[in-house]
């Protein structure tokens, strides 16, 4: 069982996260930047006052996606599990300008302000659409955005 499991996921992960542009929801928008590349990581940036250093190494422009998951639960049938397994979603550009701004293109689009956090994650976006703050920080090179239980992913 374990086996015809695995087989079936090994041909249908591919095909989920191979999808077409058109078939995974179409073009999720971008996001303007006078940057070059979205690298705005220089020593040169001022930031604002109060704000870690860290966050020089998350500004500029990032492409985000809520990441996909695979977990187990409890089966009907005794001794077995099922797998469940939920594909990840691309959301779009973020921008994220030295000057306190960003833009996101998630949602529809969201443009606001943000603050300095904590060494770990530098970036806090306030979001005034949905009345939270997602703290941004970076992870073995990925941008991390969460909220305390939804998370996002980003890659330059």
């Amino acid at each position: 069982m374990l086996r015809r499991c695995a087989g079936v996921i090994g041909v249908i992960l591919p095909l989920l996260m191979g999808c077409s542009e058109g078939a995974a929801g179409g073009d999720r928008g971008s996001v303007s930047a006078d940057v070059t590349e979205g690298d705005v990581s220089s020593d040169d940036v001022m930031l604002p006052e109060g704000v870690p250093p860290e966050a020089r190494d998350v500004l500029g422009e990032w492409m985000t996606n809520i990441p996909g998951v695979a977990y187990e639960t409890p089966s009907q049938v005794d001794g077995y599990n099922t797998l469940n397994i939920s594909p990840g979603v691309r959301d779009g550009a973020l921008l994220i300008n030295p000057d306190g701004t960003y833009e996101w293109s998630a949602y529809g689009g969201k443009t606001g302000a943000w603050k300095g956090g904590d060494a770990d994650y530098p970036v806090v976006l306030i979001d005034t659409v949905e009345n939270k703050e997602w703290r941004v920080g970076l992870d073995r090179g990925k941008l991390v955005i969460w909220d305390g239980s939804i998370w996002y992913e980003g890659v330059r």
